[in-house]
């Protein structure tokens, strides 16, 4: 079994695998962090902020998966083709893959990845949102939304208008010493071919897969170094209508927080997090950032894409 470890701010995250594939999918989607240059190595980090993921191939050992995981993690491994145990007090996850099961290097990534990241990360007071996050001058815009919302291509926007960027679709937000603060997680940004229109001049930072029929950039090159930590003092909830007005309202810190609440890693995730009692923690964090943040619902069309992060600088 390889080990791989690689540093997300103050945590360590290391690795344990005899599934190649497994790590493929992480290099796909981070390539930030695992880089051509990325090592099979260990740094030394305290105990208490180190994560570890162990991932198996179980396709030949089903009655070890019944008898010490149980039935429904049998039928899930069965059914989806792995299955997961994250325990939060060891700081651990073990993902257990079906061999004969295809399964996408994106479901890799968000289920084999991401969603023991996440659970693991709550019991430090930090989670995972689904959003972009760009910063200037310290003061970061939390940019939130599900698919086609056009994360994506505002972070752009605000880039080529002098933002730094921290992540295109999963940053980490931090409740410490009272405050909220908004924590880099570096990956490739996709555009879909229409955005890219927006900004001709990125297209040779692109690069084009025609499996996902999309364009990917990396933002950092490999000798760069991102951004540690920003505040969050304005978040946005864009909506996207081809042929609509362009309008912001204001929220209230209320209607804020029922905004925040609908973010995957809330709205999906809460059961498994209160389960491990660590749901409290995901709703300080939530309430924290509603009633600290301004939130904004941005209704915009193609034409206002380019425009619309100096509009946000200055409300």
């Amino acid at each position: 079994m390889n080990a791989f470890c690689f540093r997300l701010h103050e945590w360590e995250l290391e690795i344990h695998t005899e599934v190649p594939r497994y790590l493929q999918a992480l290099r796909a989607n981070l390539p930030y962090y695992l880089n051509d240059s990325f090592k099979k190595t260990r740094t030394k980090r305290p105990e208490r902020r180190k994560i570890c993921f162990n991932i198996y191939h179980r396709t030949g050992n089903e009655k070890w998966i019944a008898s010490e995981l149980g039935q429904k993690a049998l039928s899930q491994l069965r059914q989806y083709g792995f299955c997961q145990i994250v325990n939060v007090r060891t700081r651990s996850a073990s993902i257990f893959l079906n061999a004969k099961r295809k399964i996408s290097d994106n479901v890799l990534y968000h289920a084999g990845f991401l969603h023991p990241l996440f659970l693991n990360l709550l019991q430090f007071r930090a989670t995972l949102v689904h959003a972009s996050l760009v910063s200037k001058r310290n003061s970061g815009v939390l940019i939130a939304g599900g698919s086609g919302a056009g994360k994506s291509i505002l972070s752009v926007a605000f880039l080529r208008h002098g933002f730094t960027y921290f992540s295109d679709e999963h940053p980490i937000v931090e409740l410490r010493n009272g405050e909220i603060l908004g924590r880099s997680f570096v990956n490739r940004i996709s555009l879909s071919s229409l955005s890219v229109t927006n900004f001709p001049a990125i297209k040779k930072r692109l690069k084009w897969n025609s499996n996902t029929r999309k364009f990917y950039m990396n933002p950092w090159k490999k000798n760069g170094s991102p951004p540690a930590t920003c505040s969050i003092n304005k978040i946005l909830f864009p909506r996207f209508h081809p042929h609509g007005t362009f309008t912001i309202r204001r929220l209230k810190p209320l209607e804020l927080f029922r905004e925040l609440a609908q973010d995957d890693y809330f709205l999906i995730d809460t059961h498994d997090s209160f389960r491990n009692n660590l749901g409290p923690n995901h709703l300080r964090i939530m309430m924290k950032l509603a009633n600290s943040g301004e939130g904004f619902v941005v209704n915009y069309g193609p034409a206002d894409i380019v425009n619309l992060p100096a509009v946000i600088e200055n409300l």
